[in-house]
């Protein structure tokens, strides 16, 4: 989840709600610095705060790593790749991979147009 901005050990105030619910399901959340990664293109220490699993050492390949879903503002493919490989040296694996990411986040830069490309996996959108 992205950290606050102004506060990077709270969550994102915009996703408070969903953190919360993360946390009522007893499942657990790591805070990304996104500002990190995007302004300054520093990905290891946008996941400085995401714990390594506790076999990082031996996760070599991302079909070793543990499994997580990055919930929170839209990444460019490249930085999302540079997230990719940083948790993934810390054990951590993103169940969409870059190339899943970039399938689906390019045509989204460019909605309305990005909806048609979205219809087959997505909820169904109107543009006047």
């Amino acid at each position: 989840m992205c950290a606050d901005p102004l506060d990077g050990r709270r969550v994102d105030p915009l996703y408070a709600d969903e953190a919360a619910a993360i946390s009522r399901l007893g499942l657990g959340y790591d805070l990304l610095d996104v500002d990190a990664l995007v302004n300054d293109g520093d990905a290891e220490r946008a996941v400085r705060r995401v714990r390594a699993a506790a076999d990082a050492r031996e996760a070599r390949e991302a079909s070793e790593a543990d499994e997580a879903v990055y919930r929170g503002w839209m990444l460019r493919l490249e930085q999302y790749d540079q997230l990719w490989r940083a948790l993934i040296r810390r054990g951590v694996r993103l169940v969409n991979d870059p190339a899943a990411y970039g399938a689906v986040s390019s045509a989204a830069w460019l909605v309305p147009g990005g909806g048609r490309a979205h219809a087959a996996v997505g909820v169904a959108a109107w543009w006047s």
